[in-house]
Parts: C-alpha cells; structure tokens; sequence
C-alpha cells in the first residue's frame, strides 16, 4: 500500500511548481501531466507509477508466494495510488500502476499493455478509453493464456472501470449530444 500511495505526479509537477490536483482533470496520474505539463514530464511519472506496482510483486515473487498472495501484493499497490494517504485518500485512477502489477506477475502482461496502449494511443482520442482498453488486452491475454491471475486482472479492470467512471458518464453525454 505505501509503494503504492508514492504520489510521483503530485512530486514531479510540484517540482516545477504546478499542484497537478489543481489543474486539467485534478487526477495524479500520467494522462493528466502530459496533458497539462507535456511527455517530458510525464514519462518519470509513467515510470514510476509502474515501478510502484511493479516492484512490491518482484520482491514477493522473490519470496516464492502463491498467486494469490501475489494478487493481494499487487492489489494493495493499486489501493494505495487510489487512496494515498499522503493525499487524502485522493489519488489516481491505477492505470500505470495495474501495468507494473501485472507486469510483475507475468512479463507477458507488460508487453501486451505496452502494445495495446501504443495501438489505442493511435486510435483513440480519448485518454480513459485508451486506458480501459489497455487494462482490458490484460484480461483478454489473461484468458488466452489461462494464467493464474486472470481472475484478479477481472477484479481489477472492474475496479480500473470504477475509477474512471466520471470520465465514462461525460463520454456518454458528449455521445447522446451528437445524436
């Protein structure tokens, strides 16, 4: 939960004296600092939103836990960069966070989010479809593969589903509006 909770949008702008909760959508995470403060910003968030999932399940596969210890691992690093103590429990929506988890259950995962999010980034305008889809390819890839996290990648594209829910109901708006 604590690697989780690392703040690293909030730290990084706040380096360059933007509070990043104050401007564009509010959100901590990596869509959020490229929109307002451009790639070169938001790249070391990017990094370190996945290496804060990423590495509490490097360190406990190293500890030869079982998928679900692994998955509970994994599942509080994306609780914390949700609900950061640090932030009022005001915090991102676990998107680059849910890739270092799943990166670190199965190297696999990372490079079909990697593939995905490079492909969606293409197609897609919109930033939390580009993103739900990411998480999505996981549990598609989850499935193929029959890994042993495909029930946790389930619980948490539902739960990366929540997060972006405000995003999902002003996507639907802007939709009905053109018909």
């Amino acid at each position: 939960y604590i690697s989780g909770s690392i703040p690293f949008a909030k730290i990084i702008a706040g380096m360059r004296g933007v509070d990043i909760q104050k401007v564009g959508s509010g959100n901590i995470g990596f869509a959020n600092v490229e929109r307002v403060m451009g790639l070169k910003y938001a790249l070391p968030v990017l990094v370190g939103d996945i290496a804060k999932g990423l590495l509490p399940v490097v360190l406990a596969r190293s500890n030869d836990l079982n998928s679900t210890t692994l998955s509970l691992v994994g599942a509080a690093a994306i609780i914390g960069h949700v609900f950061p103590v640090w932030l009022g429990f005001k915090g991102g929506k676990a998107i680059a966070t849910s890739i270092g988890v799943a990166t670190g259950l199965n190297i696999l995962f990372g490079g079909v989010a990697l593939v995905a999010y490079l492909i969606l980034r293409k197609l897609l305008k919109d930033a939390a479809l580009r993103s739900l889809g990411t998480i999505g390819c996981l549990v598609l890839i989850g499935f193929i593969i029959s890994s042993p996290f495909k029930w946790f990648l389930v619980v948490n594209l539902l739960f990366v589903i929540w997060t972006h829910r405000n995003n999902l109901r002003e996507i639907h708006a802007k939709r009905e509006k053109h018909v």
